[in-house]
C-alpha cells in the first residue's frame, strides 16, 4: 500500500468506476460528486484527520482545494442527501473511512452510497448518503497512477455500523 496522507482516488469495487466532479466544474461551489471512468488529475482526494476527533476527517478535493459535503452541509442530513464539494470545511463535512470494508461513513450516520439504489451504476449517477452498507456501498482508495494498488488513508477507526 501507498504512504499514508497520499493522494488517492476513489474506486467504486462493484463497477470499478472512479468518483469524478460533474463535468470537471470545480470552480463552483456544491458541484456533486458522480461516477465516471477513467483517472485524470482533476479527481484526485486526500484525507486531512479532524484535530477533534482522529476517527473521522475531511475528504480534500485535490485540484480545487474545496471539501466533499453533503448538499446544504448539515451535521445530521437526510437519506438520500447528495455528496458536493464546497469550499469550507466544519463537522458537517466528516467522514470516517474504513478501508476494511470499503465503506465511507459521514459523522452523522450515514454511509455513501450510489444515488436511486443503483448496484452498478453508470456515468454521472451521483453519490448520496444512504443507510445501506452493502456492496453498492463499497469503495477503494487507490493510487492515481496504479489503479489496483490500494493507498492507506490515516483514519483511525472503523467505519461499521454502531
Amino acid at each position: 500500500m501507498g504512504a499514508a496522507g497520499s493522494h488517492f482516488v476513489i474506486k467504486h469495487t462493484e463497477t470499478e468506476k472512479f468518483i469524478h466532479i460533474l463535468n470537471n466544474t470545480i470552480s463552483c461551489n456544491q458541484s456533486p460528486l458522480v461516477f465516471n471512468k477513467g483517472v485524470h488529475d482533476r479527481m484526485t482526494f486526500e484525507f486531512e484527520v479532524s484535530e477533534d476527533d482522529d476517527e473521522y476527517g475531511y475528504i480534500k478535493h485535490v485540484a480545487s482545494g474545496k471539501y466533499v459535503h453533503p448538499f446544504g452541509g448539515s451535521e445530521e442530513p437526510e437519506l438520500n442527501t447528495p455528496l458536493v464539494i464546497y469550499d469550507d470545511k466544519h463537522d458537517g463535512c466528516l467522514f470516517n473511512i474504513d478501508q476494511e470494508t470499503g465503506l465511507i461513513k459521514h459523522k452523522g450516520g450515514l454511509y455513501v452510497n450510489p444515488a436511486l439504489h443503483h448496484q452498478r451504476p453508470r456515468k454521472n449517477v451521483w453519490l448520496v448518503l444512504h443507510e445501506d452498507t452493502s456492496e453498492r456501498s463499497n469503495f477503494m482508495f487507490v493510487d492515481p497512477n496504479d489503479t489496483d494498488s490500494e493507498i492507506d488513508i490515516p483514519c483511525d477507526s472503523d467505519s461499521g455500523e454502531d
